[in-house]
C-alpha cells in the first residue's frame, strides 16, 4: 500500500501463546481511531508544501466519487474489540462507527468499513507467515454491516469473524496491522480510495 507510513496500528487476535510459533505481545485487544475526509492520493506531484516542502498535488481531489465527506461541523469515529476468549471458541473482532455531520450528497449512499492490513499468522502449514498486504478490504452486507446515511449521520456495529466466516481461524495466533481504515461508498466498481478515512487532523 503506497501510503500505508501514514497509519500504521496493530493488534492480537487470538493469541494462545502456548502454541504459537511466532511472537506476540500479552495483549492488544483495542484500536480506536477518529474519521477524517479521504483524498486521492498524489501520483504525479505538481507543488510542494511551504513548511515541510513535501511533493504535493494541487487542487486536493475527495475520494469518494459520490462527493459524500464530512462538513466543516462534521466528525467520526472507528473502533474495534476483540470479544470473546480462545478457551470458549467464540473470539471476535466487533466494529463500530459512529459519523455525523455527513454531507448532502451522503444521504441515503450505503457506507461500509474498508481496511488495510497485514497478518503474521500460526496458520499456514509451514507455522508461522505473514500474508501479503490486504488493500481496501471491506465488510459488506447491508445493514448493520453496512449503513445508509441518513440526516447526515452513520451508525456501524458488527463482527468480523460473524460476518465474514473463514476471514481469520480462531486459535492460531494472529496478529493483524492496520495499514488505512475507514468508510467507503458502495457497492464499488473496483477497489476505491476511503471517502472518510482513518486519521487526524491539524488545525
Amino acid at each position: 500500500m503506497k501510503h500505508a507510513g501514514i497509519l500504521a496500528a496493530s493488534f492480537a487476535l487470538l493469541a494462545v501463546p502456548v502454541f504459537a510459533n511466532h511472537l506476540e505481545p500479552a495483549t492488544a485487544k483495542k484500536a480506536s481511531f477518529t474519521l477524517v475526509n479521504g483524498f486521492l492520493p498524489c501520483d504525479q506531484p505538481n507543488t510542494a508544501t511551504q513548511s515541510g516542502n513535501m511533493p504535493a498535488c494541487a487542487p486536493a481531489v475527495g475520494a469518494d466519487v459520490n462527493e459524500c465527506a464530512f462538513s466543516a461541523t462534521g466528525s467520526g469515529k472507528l473502533t474495534t474489540v476483540l470479544t470473546g476468549s480462545a478457551l470458549k471458541g467464540d473470539e471476535d473482532l466487533k466494529f463500530a462507527v459512529s459519523a455525523k455531520g455527513l454531507n448532502s450528497f451522503c444521504e441515503n449512499h450505503e457506507l461500509c468499513i474498508s481496511l488495510s492490513f497485514r497478518a503474521t499468522t500460526d496458520d499456514c502449514p509451514e507455522g508461522s507467515c505473514t500474508t501479503t498486504d490486504v488493500d481496501f478490504f471491506v465488510i459488506e452486507g447491508g445493514p448493520p454491516t453496512c449503513c445508509i446515511v441518513t440526516n447526515g449521520a452513520c451508525k456501524i456495529k458488527t463482527t468480523l469473524l460473524t460476518a465474514l466466516p473463514g476471514t481469520f481461524a480462531r486459535g492460531k495466533n494472529t496478529g493483524i496491522e492496520i495499514l488505512g481504515c475507514g468508510l467507503q461508498s458502495q457497492p464499488p466498481s473496483s477497489p476505491l480510495p476511503r471517502g472518510l478515512a482513518c486519521g487526524v487532523l491539524l488545525k
